[in-house]
């Protein structure tokens, strides 16, 4: 009964707890668990590319140091440092900047290939996800008619139906 409670449940940890100690010194802002793998996970990337011009897009530290927005994106650095093999990461991360996505879209990008699947869609996600694009663009242009909108929804729908011919 012991030998039972004494296993440890979960994943295994990726970095060790020496690691995430220092780490925890160098980013005191970070208060949780989840929040500290992240910042390891970017570190991790980061240290990988930023020795590379190909990665610029991503991660620009002189522009970074020069107060420019968006210089590094660490978002989608976290996504890359949770690749394991550091030539996988790399080849990944070449791919994304060719095609920089946003960032939304390169997260699942870099979770698609690291899974190796996608998220589960269906008719109600893809209903959900037009009512919601739908209803940001009513409030950008709320002047806009029904029949211009239903013109529009046809359109789209007949380029798709001729795609599948």
């Amino acid at each position: 009964m012991e030998a039972a409670s004494e296993k440890k449940r979960g994943r295994p940890p990726v970095f060790s707890e020496e690691y995430r100690r220092g780490m925890s010194n160098l980013f005191p802002e970070v208060k949780t668990y989840r929040g500290m793998s992240e910042v390891m996970y970017r570190q991790r990337a980061s240290s990988l590319l930023r020795q590379d011009s190909r990665f610029l897009w991503l991660a620009d530290f002189k522009k970074a140091d020069a107060g420019v927005p968006g210089a590094v994106k660490w978002s989608i650095l976290a996504a890359l440092g949770r690749i394991p093999n550091d030539e996988t990461l790399k080849a990944v991360a070449l791919r994304i900047c060719e095609l920089k996505p946003k960032t939304k879209e390169a997260v699942a990008i870099i979770n698609r290939f690291r899974l190796g699947r996608e998220p589960e869609g269906g008719y109600l996600k893809l209903f959900m996800h037009l009512e919601k694009t739908l209803n940001t663009f009513f409030c950008l242009h709320p002047s806009i008619a029904d029949k211009e909108v239903i013109r529009a929804l046809r359109d789209l729908a007949s380029i798709i139906e001729n795609d599948e011919e």
